[in-house]
């Protein structure tokens, strides 16, 4: 069922065009049932993380402090890069890490202030 699920997803991404004509305009359905396939079948057999991913898992239980936050740091370094580079794009990949860096901290600071009980 994952590779099934995998595979629809593959198609609609990679050859759009193909599945838009011979699937009669449905690249849409096909992505949601190979989506859903692709959850029915992690569900089935939960996937464990990789070897060298386990941060990547880490930030996928942190999804909803990173959800609330990483806009923040997101908008402030792209105001930052534009003040610095103005609109040119060749340097943009040497963000990518620290801010991804800054993000997961900032998530796991909320993490521990949600979860540090109230005084009373």
């Amino acid at each position: 069922m994952a590779w099934l699920g995998l595979t629809g997803i593959v198609l609609v991404l990679g050859w759009s065009d193909l599945v838009h004509r011979h699937l009669f305009k449905s690249g849409l359905v096909v992505l949601c049932l190979g989506t859903c396939a692709l959850l029915l079948a992690c569900h089935a057999h939960p996937p464990r993380a990789r070897h060298g991913l386990g941060w990547l898992a880490r930030m996928g239980s942190l999804s909803y402090e990173l959800y609330l936050s990483h806009m923040f740091l997101v908008l402030g370094t792209v105001a930052l890069y534009r003040a610095l580079l103005g609109e040119v794009q060749t340097w943009t990949f040497l963000v990518y890490l620290p801010l991804l860096l800054c993000c997961n901290l900032l998530a796991r600071l909320l993490e521990r202030l949600i979860a540090r009980p109230s005084p009373r």
